[in-house]
This record gives structure tokens, C-alpha cells and sequence, in this order.
């Protein structure tokens, strides 16, 4: 019943899916940077992923830029989920919406091709200027505004705004230039009534303005190249900067380890000398009686001391076993577990010397009841069998130490030997685009030089032309002033300038 009322009223919500995609992982360490998953999915905030056979969420680990890989490394048969936060005001996306996007984009296109028109702008080149800023609109300088605020994450590389606009006032300039040109040499042209004479000076006027016009967009590519490399060199100097002081860092803890494993031979080597009197003293005591039933009372107690003890120790062996997956929990287990065992030795050496006082103690105590001591004495061979058997386990405990500490040696070098190689790859690949950038340079400034030596050619015929126009205006001024003086076109020379 329920079901059929379910299916008669109509759906209030319903669930959406959005399909996988890949995303490129870092060279140097696997890990999966934000800046790459929030251009996939703009609002995220974290990964996760589900374990086989568990229902429950796991977080990978964020430092504030990356997600590091998790324990075992990426696994194809893993899927990756994103966490995607709630929309906030400051979205991270700059204008909202893809509609609200394409909009602020043909206002922008418009407003490009306005000032490289060089509509109603006038001559003067700081009233240029103001005017070319009035005429942006609301929205347009709120797009600029917001431009600025985008951070170099989000966009990679900020394009140069105001070169750009710096650019397109010089051209706008020029364009004001020109119509004023134009503007004059239809006078001159509806004044003397010479067709061949405007077309002339027409089809200069057209090729002196592709010319300029060309000249403004290779100016505006090559200022957007700059900045581009500008970036890119940037961000490879930062890296080389983190990889060198993570190299330094690598290599003090690769010291620190080396000045541990030294003190904890010196202290292993002292404790086996103590052990080795402690036998010496053993062997010695065949003259041992009186309170042998105190002595045995004690040795007990020791005993069992020395079997806590070994317990707790393969307990922190167990712990330090199960967590030696990742190489940092590895170096802080190890570091935990050589301070715990220097601990321990130093309590045995203070149990030691207190056997060692009870021993004298006992000596002088000594009677001749020669049986008993037989008798016990059998019994304190028997306990120091057991002690040896407990010391061989030490010692056995002690070479998995080494061969761990060994261990964890091996994988430090090849770490260092790694991040050396790294290291010479990234002055390379820094050399190659020092070299890219130098030669980039050259080609600029070759390139400048010779739009300069263009620049100055077509000043020299808009001159020429100046000067053609003023000899122009001269004659005809002449032939007016001649034809008032003729009054009614008597003079063959007239007559001839009217036909």
C-alpha cells in the first residue's frame, strides 16, 4: 500500500551521480594536489575511501596544499570518493555560474574591440586614458576587480592586465591620430577634386594602420609570453628551494640516527661487560652458606621481575612489529623503543648492584653447614641456566634491533641517493629554461629594435605626407586667390585648373 501511494505522488528530490575523473598525481611523492581537484570539482574539500570489506570512510591526510597517498599507495581496485563542501558566498569560482561566465566574456570581447577602434577618443594622451576608463561599465570593472582577487592557485598564471590596457591607450592614441589624418585629407581631397590624389593618400593611411594594428598584437602576445615564463620559472625555483630543504632535512635525522646507534652500541657493549663479572662473581661463590633460604626467596623475586620485564618488552616489540608500515611511524617507534630498552638496561644495572651488595652481605655471613650449600647451590646453577637462557633471548632481541636499525640505514641512503638525483634533474631542467628564457630575450628585443626601426619609417612618411598637404593647401590657396583677381575666368590658366 505504501508503494502505490509512493508511486502516485510525485517525486520531491531525486539522486544524481557524476562520473569518474582522472587526475594527474605528483612525480616526486604520488600525492594529489587541491589546486588539481578543485578544477574538476570546484567546491571540494577532501578524499575518501572505503576499505574492502568495511563500510566505514577513510580521510587521506592533508597538509594544507596536498593529499598524501595512503598507506599502501594508490590501488586501481580502490575507488576514490570527493567530499564536496556546501556553496559559500566566496565561491572559489570567479563568476558564478557558466551562464553569468559567458556573458562577462562577450562584455569583455565588446569592450576590446571598442578601444582597439578607437571610438570618439581624442588626441590628448592623459585625456585618452580617462576616457578609456569611464567608458568601462559596471560589470566590466567589476570583472577586473575580480580578476585581481583570483588567487595564483586558482588561476596559475595572472594575466597582465594593466600592460594590456597600457597597450591598447597608446593604440587607441594612434587611432585618433590617423582619423584626424583622414579627416583632413578628405578636405583636401573634396577641395581639390582629385581622385588620384586621394587614393594615394588613402591606400598609405590603410597599410600604415595594418601595420600598426599588427604591431599592437605582437606587443600584446609578447607581453603575455613574458609574464607566462615569468610564472613558470617562479614555481620551478620554489620547487627546487623545497627540495632542497627537505634534502637537508633528510640528511640531520640521517645523523641523529647515526649518533643514536653509536651510544646504544657503547651502552649494549657496557652491559654485556657487567653481565660477564656477574658470571665471573657466580663461578667464585663456592664458599656461599647461612641464608641461602633468603638468598633463593630473593632470587625469586627477581625472577619474576625479570619475567615482567620480558614481557612488557615483547609487548613493545609486537607494538613496534604491527606499526612499521610508513617509514616516518617506523624512525618514532624505533626512537620510542631504544629509549625504553636504555631504560631498562639502566634498571637492570641498578638491580645488579644491588645484588652484587647482598652477595657481600652473604659472605660475610657464611657457616659451615656444607650440605645445605650443596644443595642450594645446585639450585642457584639451575636459576643462573635460566638467567643465560633469558640473556640468550636478549641477545637474540638485540640482533633484530640491529637488523631493523640496518635496516632503516639502507632505506635512508637510497631516500638521500633519490633525492640527489632529483636534485641534479630539477638544476637541469632550471639551466634548460634559463637557457629558453635567455634566448626568448634576445628574440624580443631583436624584434622590438626592428618595429622600432618600422615605427620610425612610418613617422617619416606620415611627415612627408604632412608636408605634401601644407604644399597642397599652399597651391590651392594660390589658385583662389587667382581666381578672384581674374573675376569671370579670363586667364587660360584658370580655365584650364577648371576643366
Amino acid at each position: 500500500m505504501a508503494d502505490n501511494i509512493a508511486n502516485i505522488l510525485p517525486l520531491s528530490s531525486i539522486k544524481l551521480g557524476v562520473e569518474t575523473v582522472e587526475v594527474e598525481l605528483e612525480q616526486n611523492d604520488g600525492s594529489l594536489l587541491l589546486s588539481t581537484i578543485q578544477s574538476a570539482f570546484p567546491n571540494s574539500i577532501g578524499i575518501y575511501y572505503r576499505p574492502k570489506g568495511k563500510e566505514c570512510r577513510t580521510m587521506l591526510k592533508f597538509d594544507g596544499r596536498r593529499f598524501m597517498p595512503p598507506s599502501g599507495g594508490w590501488k586501481s581496485g580502490i575507488e576514490y570518493f570527493v567530499e564536496m563542501g556546501g556553496v559559500s558566498r566566496h565561491s572559489t569560482f570567479p563568476f558564478g555560474s557558466y551562464e553569468n561566465a559567458s556573458k562577462q566574456f562577450e562584455r569583455s570581447v565588446n569592450l576590446v574591440q571598442k578601444m582597439m577602434n578607437g571610438c570618439s577618443i581624442k588626441a590628448n594622451g592623459q585625456k585618452h586614458a580617462n576616457n578609456d576608463i569611464s567608458r568601462l561599465s559596471e560589470d566590466d570593472s567589476a570583472y577586473f576587480e575580480n580578476r585581481n582577487n583570483i588567487t595564483n592557485e586558482e588561476l596559475g598564471v595572472i594575466s597582465p592586465i594593466s600592460k594590456t590596457v597600457q597597450i591598447f591607450n597608446e593604440s587607441d592614441y594612434l587611432d585618433g591620430q590617423r582619423q584626424n589624418n583622414v579627416e583632413l585629407t578628405k578636405k583636401i581631397n573634396s577641395e581639390q577634386k582629385s581622385r588620384k590624389n586621394s587614393e594615394t593618400l588613402n591606400e598609405s593611411k590603410a597599410n600604415t594602420s595594418r601595420e600598426l594594428k599588427s604591431l599592437e598584437k605582437d606587443f600584446a602576445d609578447l607581453a603575455r609570453i613574458c609574464t607566462g615564463k615569468d610564472s613558470i620559472i617562479d614555481g620551478q625555483r620554489m620547487e627546487l628551494e623545497e627540495t632542497k630543504n627537505e634534502l637537508e632535512r633528510i640528511k640531520l635525522e640521517g645523523n641523529k640516527w647515526k649518533e643514536e646507534l653509536l651510544e646504544w652500541d657503547s651502552k649494549w657493549a657496557t652491559a654485556q661487560q657487567e653481565l660477564e663479572i656477574m658470571r665471573k662473581l657466580g663461578k667464585d661463590q663456592e664458599f656461599l652458606q647461612g641464608q641461602i633460604t633468603e638468598m633463593s626467596a630473593q632470587i625469586d623475586n627477581e625472577r619474576e621481575t625479570w619475567e615482567k620485564i620480558k614481557g612488557e618488552l615483547e609487548l613493545q616489540l609486537k607494538k613496534w612489529q604491527k606499526d612499521a608500515q610508513d617509514w616516518r611511524e617506523k624512525s618514532e617507534l624505533s626512537t620510542w623503543a631504544v629509549q625504553e630498552l636504555t631504560e631498562q638496561l639502566k634498571k637492570l644495572q641498578r638491580e645488579k648492584t644491588d645484588l652484587q651488595r647482598k652477595t657481600t652481605i652473604l659472605e660475610e655471613q657464611v657457616n659451615g653447614e656444607a650440605i645445605e650449600f650443596n644443595r642450594r647451590f645446585k639450585e642457584r646453577e639451575r636459576i643462573q641456566n635460566e638467567l643465560l637462557t633469558d640473556n640468550t633471548r636478549l641477545y637474540q632481541i638485540n640482533d633484530q634491533l640491529e637488523n631493523k636499525f640496518k635496516e632503516l640505514k639502507e632505506e635512508n641512503e637510497r631516500l638521500n641517493e633519490k633525492l640527489l638525483i632529483n636534485e641534479k634533474e630539477n638544476v637541469k631542467k632550471l639551466e634548460e629554461i634559463k637557457i629558453e628564457f635567455n634566448e626568448k630575450e634576445n628574440k624580443l628585443n631583436e624584434f622590438l629594435t626592428e618595429k622600432e626601426a618600422k615605427i620610425e619609417e612610418i613617422e617619416g612618411k606620415i611627415e612627408e605626407l604632412t608636408k605634401q598637404k601644407l604644399d597642397l593647401q599652399a597651391k590651392l590657396q594660390q589658385l583662389t586667390n587667382h581666381s578672384q583677381v581674374t573675376e569671370g575666368g579670363n586667364d587660360p590658366l584658370f580655365a584650364y585648373t577648371q576643366d
